[in-house]
């Protein structure tokens, strides 16, 4: 016969039981969109990556995660390598073409589903005659996407090499501590010469690794009391685009492209040196982050007057073409189309500065018909 002793326990515990529900669903209420069950909240660099001595960080190998942010969430899929995307055989197989991707978040494919990013919806429309290996890791700069190459994009026998260039990049080249995460970095020797610096790479202090930060936001995947106590993810970085010096500050950063001296056009030559080392052609293309948001959202006007839409290239897409010609790779602008979609009135904005299924279906268009030309497929 149970006693009063085991009576009052049973009630205790049901009483906190009850307290722990009636918290959870109050937090739930109160956190709103901050709280999606079974999904993490942040930059995919935390939830989606892992410390390299090399490289800073890389993509984590065989992980199936869902993301969500401001008012959005997605599936991401990598590979047992890391990729997003299916797992391919180093060795090409006949008659098929092969594309590697270089990039960041915006080629990786943030704020979509993994079948609705743009890498595969080329593929898809190419047919099996075409493979895309997308190699590009959220908030990579263009030299690691440079060392990636080198470290993994060779081995798939590329015929291009596709980089998908962003303004973020033009920051990252400069830096060795990007969103609080360590990478190397070039710096110019007393002589003039580029050297390698930061390698390996020590993980920031006080921080660990990105591994175990992942492990403190697994318990708030699930319950809205454990992510009540979560920092809220940080805002995207808005520029006043209005303001004409800093109109004037993102053309300077965006001239380092054709700057002899500068980093990003260093590191432009090189990954071309790499890509024709190999027989492969590079390719090259701008996709708008952060700034030229005319491009992306039909509530914001173009910087500068536009007098022929049809032809339209962003200052960062000119630029990119005149480090083209001078160093002897391809490039092409998917300006015009994002251009003509948001000015009948489609939001191109996934809502946190990254494309929607939308958006990336646009530049899909526009790069396979760019790498049908380039591989004069039928």
């Amino acid at each position: 016969m149970k006693g009063p002793w085991t009576r009052r326990l049973a009630l205790g515990l049901v009483s906190v039981v009850l307290g722990l529900v009636v918290a959870e669903f109050a937090a739930r209420v109160a956190l709103g969109g901050r709280f999606v069950f079974g999904a993490h909240f942040g930059a995919p660099q935390g939830i989606c990556g892992e410390f390299d001595a090399e490289l800073g960080w890389r993509n984590r190998p065989s992980t199936s995660v869902r993301i969500a942010a401001r008012g959005f969430s997605y599936h991401v899929t990598l590979n047992e390598r890391g990729e997003r995307g299916p797992l391919r055989p180093h060795a090409k197989p006949a008659g098929v073409k092969r594309v590697v991707v270089l990039g960041d978040s915006t080629a990786w494919g943030w704020g979509v589903d993994d079948e609705r990013a743009w890498t595969r919806l080329v593929e898809r429309e190419l047919g099996g005659a075409v493979e895309l290996i997308n190699l590009a890791v959220p908030g990579y700069g263009t030299d690691q996407e440079l060392w990636t190459l080198e470290r993994a994009g060779l081995e798939y026998q590329p015929d291009i090499v596709l980089l998908a260039l962003v303004h973020n990049d033009l920051l990252s080249n400069r830096f060795a501590v990007m969103q609080g995460m360590n990478k190397p970095v070039y710096q110019r020797s007393a002589s003039g010469e580029w050297e390698l610096t930061g390698r390996p790479v020590a993980l920031p202090e006080g921080v660990g690794d990105l591994s175990q930060r992942r492990k403190r936001r697994v318990l708030a995947m699930y319950s809205a009391l454990f992510k009540w106590f979560e920092p809220p993810a940080p805002e995207p970085t808005r520029y006043d685009l209005a303001d004409p010096k800093v109109r004037a500050g993102i053309e300077r950063f965006w001239n380092d492209v054709t700057d002899p001296q500068g980093w990003t056009y260093m590191l432009l030559g090189r990954v071309n040196e790499t890509t024709r080392a190999r027989g492969a052609q590079l390719v090259a293309f701008v996709i708008p982050h952060l700034v030229d948001r005319h491009l992306y959202d039909p509530r914001e006007s173009a910087p500068e007057p536009i007098d022929d839409p049809a032809s339209y290239s962003s200052y960062g897409s000119r630029k990119l073409a005149e480090a083209g010609a001078a160093l002897g790779f391809g490039t092409f602008s998917i300006d015009a189309s994002l251009l003509a979609a948001v000015r009948v009135g489609e939001n191109l904005d996934c809502g946190d500065e990254h494309l929607n299924e939308r958006g990336n279906e646009i530049v899909a268009d526009v790069v396979a018909r760019e790498l049908r030309a380039r591989l004069q497929l039928r």
